[in-house]
């Protein structure tokens, strides 16, 4: 043999080790590969159940349940009421400042007026245990 023959087959037997020494890696690499990749799914799997800040809306599975029906609230238009019966009250007190009660500063005309209605709750009658 050549010389150049002798350093052609040591330089394949090497270039053969180093194959098989990639192949193994490669196997090896495949393997882990797709054990992380089941293991993500797992995990993407268990994450689609709960609440996460960063899912966006269109991703969240389970929704919040809407506390309020959209629309208007109350009864429709020309609805007959059914409101508390008002008596002629016992008392009637009108209450008006003309003045700041704490700075004495003139208030001018007033913006609203408003009307309340105050209904005293007589106490409970004692229990008669016989």
């Amino acid at each position: 043999m050549l010389p150049s023959e002798k350093n052609q087959d040591d330089y394949i037997v090497g270039m053969e080790h180093a194959i098989e020494i990639l192949v193994a890696e490669n196997s090896r690499l495949v393997e882990l590969n797709t054990s992380l990749a089941r293991e993500n799914e797992d995990l993407k799997r268990r994450l689609i159940l709960y609440e996460n800040p960063h899912t966006p809306p269109s991703l969240q599975k389970f929704r919040p349940k809407e506390d309020h029906a959209p629309g208007k609230r109350g009864a429709p238009p020309g609805h007959k009421g059914a409101t508390r019966v008002h008596d002629t009250p016992d008392e009637v007190i009108h209450v008006s400042t003309e003045k700041c009660p704490k700075c004495d500063y003139s208030l001018g005309s007033p913006i609203r007026t408003e009307k309340k209605t105050i209904f005293d709750i007589p106490p409970p009658q004692k229990i008669k245990v016989t």
